[in-house]
């Protein structure tokens, strides 16, 4: 644990210390690697100088690269400042007390603010090791008042208050009813204070009275001081509006992207203010103020290019727009220029003889034999009448939609599915084509629906379940639609026409085998399910967990050996033991693939064919006793599983020593002093050795920076920036969340579903025998997001 950044998991561990110490019980003994070897680590708390009284104190033991707590409370005697955690195998060690009370703060030995920065304590077998004092340092605190453009305290405002690079704090609370607020349990570092007013109906700023998170001015907090004053005066939240649009025509262009710029260091660089034009080709951005540049790229459909407002293609072109703080900035309009080859598709679309309004219109283009991919999205007028732009010559399919859910699906042609759908030839780019008319009206219907569960019989959310007609046209099974499970695993689409249909179940998270209703395997073989008019038709399914994998890398001694010949070997557990069930190779980067793995514990062993490598098992084990477990989790979650394996010690053989040849005899010179006798000893020369040369200091000249793409299932490579001297050795921590990541200390990262969502980081640490470590922090990634499925 590192900080304020893991108070909630501290405070449900330490809630249950708490109730077993006031049931008499003072420790708590988490599992741990060492062995009972009888040795111990003791010392005193301090705040101040002066013994704190009955401290809660936490044992961290090292684990590989990181650290886990093994142990809590400590035997403290009642009454006094001093602990010892007794019983305790040789390895190596830190101390942190926790949660000592106002006005200090949790603090590691000796007098540390983060786990990471704390001092090692080496134990050896049976060593008692004492003195290790933890002195307990005050908390740093950041204070002020939010209030209006009139002086009125605002209750209710978020404040948030983080280190600079978000690494290692994030501490929110919110204003009380006279606006006031505290943070506390700071340490000494630069933090930046946002003020969030939306959840009261206001704006947002970060101090001092800066829009956006780069302008903020960071607030330098000292351990044990209160930095007061802090204040904010919120407006009501700005607002930026404007309308993309066609520049031949004046069409409205939906979902095109827009982002907002800001300058920062002489240059104009795009922000994390971004929104879409709605099917109206409207767009509005709440919440911001200050000067920005505007730009809008066309949807995805490669119809329209981009540009910044007023209508010009260079960022240094385009006209700054400025949004007051409370107040709004409209018509900041942009219009898109079409790109070569793009074609129109127009009509008409009526309900019952009146001109349906709002309807959504979407062209679909066949890709393949069986799929079809959205072209274009449009939005009737108040007469019914659109128009689409479509950037591809192909088969089309056109589909009438009422967003309100009054008016049943149509398709060109009066079709009522997807599947009989009459397909519109668009032969030529750049074509106009008129006249693609619908009429729509409510049609009764059938419900389909069900429940998912997994192979443990839990419900499953976040199921794709999705429904196939027959196509009438090619006489495949055609796509209908596609629902998702709820929390509980059930489903349900109302208002289907009556007929016949296929169902199939994909899990997200790809944890699960994808299958068919009744366990089939493919739409081809799967049972038919009836959906008769005015009914409901009930399914359950259970889905089977998916087999997963085991990756990583071999690589020789310092990358230097060759790699080729690497055999990699996969154990399963067995009669109470281990057993070979798979084995592969490696490719020319010495990278491996173990797939098909049931979910379970395996084990991996690494053996080098030729014999120039010491082989072994995962992790750094010389014997598959002794080898850590691999955890393979179903859908493939797996992390980077690496060896580098030490060369071989080869003796040479001894070459013969050749006889000396006898040397020349020469006469005796005559002695002009006194000779020594063989008893005398002979004085002995002591040389002169220059003192060594100091190391010179360390430094990163170029910041550390992440290559590749967040997403679950890639590998992120760290690039390690610029160091001098370059003999420095570089060892790498990736972090999410700004917590470490276990395990993960290499120039890569396997990035996997437990680290969703998470803004993930690389520290490298540079050495060099005799000058100081120096570590160098990259900036975070985008937040990881799940894999992209066809």
């Amino acid at each position: 644990m590192a900080g304020i950044r893991n108070l909630i998991v501290r405070a449900s561990v330490a809630s249950v210390a708490l109730a077993l110490a006031l049931a008499g019980v003072t420790a708590v003994v988490l599992p741990s690697s060492a062995a009972a070897g009888g040795g111990s680590i003791s010392g005193t708390v301090r705040a101040a100088g002066v013994g704190l009284p009955n401290p809660y104190v936490y044992l961290y033991q090292q684990d590989g690269p990181s650290w886990r707590a093994v142990r809590i409370g400590g035997h403290v005697p009642f009454g006094t400042a001093d602990y010892v955690f007794d019983d305790l195998g040789p390895g190596t060690y830190r101390v942190m007390v926790s949660n000592p009370g106002e006005p200090w703060v949790e603090t590691f030995h000796p007098s540390a603010d983060l786990l990471e920065n704390a001092a090692d304590i080496v134990l050896a077998e049976g060593q008692d090791v004492t003195g290790k004092d933890v002195d307990l340092l005050r908390e740093g605190r950041v204070r002020g008042t939010v209030s209006d453009a009139d002086g009125r305290p605002l209750a209710g405002v978020e404040v948030t208050v983080t280190d600079t690079d978000q690494a290692t704090r994030y501490v929110e609370t919110e204003t009380d009813a006279e606006g006031r607020y505290e943070v506390g349990r700071l340490t000494t570092d630069d933090y930046v204070v946002l003020f969030d007013g939306h959840q009261v109906g206001m704006g947002a700023e970060y101090w001092p009275d800066a829009p956006t998170r780069t302008l903020a001015r960071p607030v330098a907090v000292v351990s044990g001081e209160d930095d007061a004053g802090i204040d904010s005066v919120l407006e009501q939240p700005g607002i930026l509006r404007g309308t993309v649009t066609d520049a031949l025509t004046g069409d409205p262009v939906a979902y095109a992207a827009i982002t907002l710029y800001e300058l920062r260091d002489g240059d104009w660089q795009g922000t994390r203010s971004t929104t879409g034009t709605d099917a109206r080709g409207r767009y509005e951005l709440k919440g911001v103020w200050g000067t920005y540049r505007v730009l809008a790229v066309g949807p995805g459909y490669d119809t329209h290019g981009y540009a910044f407002h007023p209508d010009v293609p260079d960022v240094d072109a385009a006209a700054s727009v400025t949004v007051p703080e409370g107040g709004s900035a409209g018509g900041v309009d942009i219009a898109l220029a079409r790109q070569p080859g793009t074609s129109t598709i127009s009509g008409r679309v009526v309900a019952s003889g009146t001109a349906a309004a709002g309807m959504v219109v979407t062209a679909e283009l066949r890709v393949g034999d069986d799929g079809w991919w959205r072209a274009a999205s449009v939005t009737t007028a108040a007469d019914g009448s659109y128009r689409a732009y479509v950037g591809y010559p192909g088969t089309y399919r056109i589909s009438f939609t009422d967003p309100s859910g009054d008016l049943d699906d149509r398709w060109w042609r009066d079709r009522v599915s997807a599947a009989t759908a009459t397909p519109l030839e668009i032969p030529r780019g750049g074509s106009t084509v008129t006249g693609i008319d619908a009429e729509m009206a409510p049609v009764p219907g059938g419900a389909l629906g069900g429940a998912v569960t997994g192979w443990a019989d839990e419900p499953l959310a976040d199921v794709d379940v999705t429904l196939f007609e027959r196509s009438t046209i090619t006489s495949a099974w055609t796509e209908v639609v596609t629902v998702g499970t709820d929390a509980s695993g059930r489903w349900g689409v109302p208002d289907l026409p009556a007929g016949t249909y296929r169902v199939g179940y994909v899990d997200d998270s790809d944890r699960h085998v994808p299958e068919f209703h009744l366990d089939s395997p493919d739409v081809a073989s799967a049972e038919d399910v009836e959906v008769r008019a005015g009914g409901t038709t009930t399914l359950s399914a259970t889905l089977a967990p998916a087999d997963g994998s085991i990756a990583g890398r071999v690589t020789g001694e310092d990358d230097l050996v060759p790699i080729d010949g690497i055999r990699v070997t996969v154990y399963g557990p067995a009669d109470g033991g281990w057993t070979a069930l798979d084995e592969t190779g490696v490719d020319e980067d010495g990278d491996y693939v173990l797939d098909g793995l049931a979910p379970g514990d395996y084990r991996v062993g690494f053996e080098d064919e030729a014999g120039l490598l010491v082989g072994e098992f995962w992790y750094d084990a010389p014997a598959l006793t002794a080898a850590w477990d691999v955890e393979v989790l179903p859908g493939g979650e797996t992390g980077l599983y690496w060896a580098d394996l030490a060369s071989k010690d080869v003796t040479p053989t001894p070459e013969p020593t050749p006889s000396p040849s006898p040397s020349p005899s020469t006469s005796p010179s005559p002695t002009t002093g006194p000779v020594a006798s063989p008893s005398t000893p002979t004085p002995t020369t002591t040389s002169t050795v220059a003192p060594a040369q100091p190391a010179p200091a360390i430094s990163n000249t170029a910041r550390p920076r992440i290559a590749g793409t967040p997403v679950v299932g890639r590998v992120l490579r760290a690039r390690p920036g610029g160091w001098s001297p370059s003999a420095v050795v570089l060892t790498y921590e990736w972090r999410a969340d700004g917590r470490r990541i276990r395990r993960a200390d290499g120039p890569r990262l396997f990035v996997t579903r437990t680290l969703l969502g998470a803004r993930v980081s690389v520290r490298v640490r540079a050495t060099l025998d005799g000058a100081a470590d120096v570590v160098a922090r990259s900036r975070p990634a985008a937040k990881v997001t799940p894999r992209a499925r066809m």
